[in-house]
């Protein structure tokens, strides 16, 4: 699975989630008024779809928390696919800001994962646990009165636990 989502945490780098905000001005200490709900269109294309919906904690601290659905292949040494994930996932983390808008995230993505293997034949379900670190810089910007934004992150993230994964996925 790592050679799997080594390429994508690299192409994520890349990647600005996008969304709806109703925030006022950090500068007004008003983090009531700081909900956000993102979207990750650039996620669908490596097949993980995800919406997530921040609450401001305090001026510079956000708590986020969502729903996913993660639906990657899994391919052995040899670039041949053996298998499939589709995990529905439940991300909840924490997004520090630092420095006017730049900041850095920590999100856990618990699922309750099935893989396939497709050499098999079967279905390996049971729980995983995936983290991420991100680091970025918030855009905000404004669209027919609309209150948008985006972020450009460097998107790092490691499996914690594998579940019930066949050994063939862990070789």
């Amino acid at each position: 699975m790592t050679r799997t989502l080594a390429p994508i945490a690299v192409l994520l780098a890349l990647a600005a989630a996008s969304g709806a905000s109703a925030d006022a001005p950090r500068a007004q200490g008003m983090p009531d008024a700081r909900r956000m709900v993102e979207t990750f269109p650039i996620m669908a294309a490596f097949k993980v779809y995800s919406v997530q919906y921040s609450q401001a904690l305090s001026p510079r601290i956000d708590f986020v928390t969502g729903l996913a659905y993660v639906n990657v292949y899994i391919e052995d040494r040899h670039g041949e696919r053996i298998g499939r994930l589709h995990a529905p996932t439940l991300p909840f983390g924490l997004r520090a800001y630092f420095w006017r808008e730049a900041h850095v995230e920590y999100q856990l993505w618990p699922a309750w994962n099935a893989y396939r293997d497709r050499i098999e034949k079967r279905w390996y379900p049971g729980f995983d646990l995936y983290n991420e670190i991100r680091a970025g810089y918030r855009y905000d910007f404004d669209v027919r009165g609309a209150r948008l934004f985006t972020h450009l992150q460097y998107v790092y993230g490691a499996g914690i636990w594998p579940g019930n994964k066949p050994q063939r996925f862990l070789d």
